[in-house]
């Protein structure tokens, strides 16, 4: 973990800014948050294992979607509250395209995750979507399954470690069969096994017959 004194400034310039590992705190992002807007050239905004409060992962991610040029965000390892949720739906509401490419590993977001997936729903240009290490309730799954049987663009989906069994991965199946899209799919360390091998049987046909 990288403990800068913010210096966070000299790393912007070009199409991407990569913050991986730095402590970033509130007093920190504030003014990074009133510079994103501007930044018309950047393409990429990763900031993952910053230890980011929901307040200031809200700050950064309705700052860099504002700025008509960032698709790519990834934070894993935020504290995803209802703040940066909240910042999502407005950047989207606004702007269907916005968003490109998701990465949120690890986010602690059991309460939120719902929520989140219905607003990506309405995100046009979605084509890459990691939520690996998050726990799935039974609505995230349907939800997740609503989202692969309606998008038309994504492309790239990491479901791993999300502790999918049973009724969670039945769900998330029938949406894979339904889907058109797909060309990257993790879903290791879950479990499709039942009595029945159901699953694994649903998992075989979406494998050979997705085109």
């Amino acid at each position: 973990m990288q403990t800068a004194p913010i210096d966070i400034f000299s790393h912007i310039g070009g199409r991407n800014l990569n913050l991986n590992n730095y402590a970033l705190n509130d007093a920190q992002t504030k003014p990074l948050s009133f510079v994103l807007p501007f930044l018309s050239n950047l393409k990429e905004l990763k900031v993952n294992d910053c230890h980011l409060s929901d307040t200031s992962a809200g700050l950064l991610a309705g700052a860099v979607l504002g700025n008509n040029a960032t698709k790519v965000i990834h934070m894993d390892g935020i504290d995803v509250g209802q703040e940066f949720v909240s910042s999502l739906r407005e950047a989207i509401d606004d702007d269907p395209s916005c968003l490109e490419e998701l990465s949120l590993k690890n986010c602690k977001m059991q309460k939120t995750l719902v929520e989140l997936l219905q607003i990506l729903r309405d995100c046009t240009h979605l084509k890459y979507l990691k939520l690996a290490s998050n726990t799935f309730t039974i609505q995230a799954a349907q939800e997740i399954a609503l989202l692969l049987v309606q998008t038309s663009t994504l492309e790239y989906l990491n479901l791993s470690f999300c502790q999918i069994r049973e009724k969670l991965a039945l769900l998330i199946l029938e949406g894979l069969m339904r889907n058109t899209t797909l060309t990257f799919l993790n879903l290791s360390m879950n479990s499709f096994k039942n009595k029945t091998c159901l699953l694994a049987s649903m998992l075989g046909r979406v494998l050979s017959g997705h085109p």
